[in-house]
């Protein structure tokens, strides 16, 4: 993001983003409405299916969370998104653990309500070649340095 010039994205020499990149990626196209991107056409068919919300055996669905957190309890978000992952990584509960404590950072750090985020998002990508599993959660709020500078006005 830092080497565009705040209205474009160009990602072309790029054959592959892991999901902990392109996920933020995506959240700053929305966030400031980038019209032009060019990627690499592997990119490019991979992000439609992700945004599509297609899930595969080794793609979780693209998930906007909810905006508070009993509106995510009620939709179990975290049990949904830990059973679409292969019980080789960890089995359930544990993935059911690791999603739902990132996910409820987001809600006890940066509440919605208070305006200090507007979205959030989880999605995951196994590589069963790797043996590997990418998590992303992120949401477009405060950051840990402005969460330290909101409640203890601390500066990094």
């Amino acid at each position: 993001m830092k080497d565009n010039n705040g209205s474009n994205i160009d990602t072309s020499k790029y054959s592959f983003l892991a999901p902990t990149t392109l996920i933020p990626l995506l959240c700053q196209i929305r966030e400031r409405k980038i019209q032009k991107i060019r990627t690499h056409n592997n990119i490019m068919s991979c992000v439609k299916k992700i945004l599509d919300g297609e899930q595969t055996d080794t793609r979780t669905p693209y998930t906007v969370l909810p905006k508070s957190l009993d509106e995510k309890s009620s939709n179990d978000v975290d049990a949904s998104m830990a059973e679409n992952i292969d019980d080789d990584y960890g089995g359930f509960i544990v993935r059911f653990h690791i999603i739902n404590e990132l996910t409820n950072n987001i809600y006890n750090h940066t509440p919605f309500e208070e305006g200090l985020a507007s979205q959030g998002y989880a999605y995951a990508q196994e590589y069963p070649n790797e043996e590997k599993l990418d998590i992303c959660v992120m949401d477009d709020g405060l950051t840990i340095p402005g969460s330290f500078k909101k409640k203890w006005n601390i500066f990094y």
